[in-house]
C-alpha cells in the first residue's frame, strides 16, 4: 500500500475497504500511515455517490441546527 500519496477509489477498494459511494481518501495520518482518512460532501447519495442539492440543503440545515443547540448548552 502506498504511504506517500492519496489513493484513488479503485486503489482503496482493491485493498478491501468497503463503504458507500462518494467517499474520497483526503489525508495521510503521518503518525500511523496505515490509517486512511475519508470524507464526502454533505448530501451525498450513498448509492450513486452524487451530491443531491436537496439532500445537501437538508443535511446542512440539520448540521447548523445541531451546532446551534450545542452552543446553547
Amino acid at each position: 500500500m502506498p504511504k506517500a500519496r492519496l489513493l484513488s477509489e479503485d486503489e482503496w477498494r482493491s485493498i478491501g475497504v468497503q463503504q458507500s459511494r462518494g467517499w474520497e481518501h483526503y489525508a495521510i495520518h503521518k503518525p500511523e500511515q496505515h490509517i486512511l482518512l475519508f470524507r464526502r460532501p454533505l448530501g451525498t447519495d450513498p448509492i450513486t455517490g452524487n451530491v443531491d442539492a436537496e439532500l445537501e440543503r437538508e443535511a446542512k440545515e440539520q448540521y447548523y441546527q445541531s451546532l446551534a443547540a450545542a452552543q446553547r448548552k
